[in-house]
């Protein structure tokens, strides 16, 4: 009969300890991962609710102050590129670039209607 000798009990019992430990050890860095993964999902959604609430604010701010300071008379006179020369004109034009460096805005543009596009003379 073969009979298991005590000296291989001690090394087995050392290779279950450390299968544990090492099972154990995978474990934490999965679950530490896990929470990692998910402490960035969460910052990253707080993250972009805050910018668009930004956004929306600086938007609004920019339309109020705007529509509080500019009418549609301001640029009916404006309809050639020689009116670009005229003093409403480049009045309007400070104005606007003094609003796009005090609030961030990348541009602020006075187009026509398409209506007045289309038919200058209206």
């Amino acid at each position: 009969m073969n009979h298991p000798s005590n000296e291989n009990i001690p090394s087995r019992s050392f290779s279950y300890h450390a299968f544990n430990f090492t099972f154990v050890l995978l474990l934490a860095v999965f679950f530490i991962s896990l929470y990692t993964v998910a402490l960035l999902k969460s910052n990253s959604r707080i993250t972009l609710s805050a910018a668009v609430e930004r956004n929306i604010s600086c938007s609004d701010a920019v339309h109020r102050a705007i529509s509080s300071r500019l009418t549609r008379a301001d640029f009916e006179q404006i309809n050639t590129k020689s009116d670009m020369n005229s003093a409403q004109y480049r009045s309007l034009q400070s104005y606007l670039n003094e609003l796009r460096s005090l609030n961030s805005t990348r541009a602020t543009y006075t187009l026509p209607s398409v209506d007045r596009a289309e038919n200058p003379s209206t």
